[in-house]
């Protein structure tokens, strides 16, 4: 069985007008939110063993943020420009390549491609995964051939709805 493990960049700031989009940071909620993500992303089995993540400055800042709040593991990631992409049909062709290997797959992106991909690959109609949101996606699928509703949408995570449940 495979699992793909999608995270939203956290919320990014916009105050600096000067900076390219790919530039972007994270802004204070945005921080506060990959704290809050951590724990309850890793409890739902992200092991982070294959993890890929967009050369985008707050991907970079969203990954990292999780790192030091999961104080009892050291992870690594793989920064990948090819991810810096906004388009369902790119990650697709991405995640085509992979090795048949990687049973587990984590990538930290952006949208509005993780929610066209959540929708794609699952039965799901999910209007749009917020910021520092998490979605787990299973099933007996090979990467190479990735189609419609091949995989079953198993967790959705939000910063929401964890501050919701405590």
């Amino acid at each position: 069985m495979k699992t793909l493990h999608l995270i939203r960049h956290a919320k990014s700031s916009w105050s600096s007008t000067g900076l390219t989009d790919h530039d972007r940071i994270l802004d204070a909620s945005g921080i506060a939110a990959c704290s809050l993500m951590a724990e309850p992303i890793q409890n739902d089995g992200c092991d982070f063993t294959h993890c890929y993540v967009s050369s985008a400055i707050r991907a970079q800042m969203t990954i990292d943020g999780i790192t030091k709040a999961i104080e009892a593991q050291s992870l690594n990631w793989t920064t990948d420009p090819t991810l810096y992409t906004f388009s369902a049909t790119d990650l697709r062709s991405w995640l085509s390549r992979l090795p048949e290997t990687h049973q587990s797959v984590t990538l930290v992106g952006h949208n509005p491609a993780f929610t066209e991909l959540i929708n794609y690959l699952s039965e799901t109609n999910l209007s749009n995964l917020p910021t520092c949101g998490y979605a787990k996606l299973q099933g007996e699928v090979n990467w190479d051939a990735l189609r419609p509703a091949c995989m079953k949408l198993t967790t959705l995570l939000t910063p929401k709805i964890i501050r919701e449940s405590d």
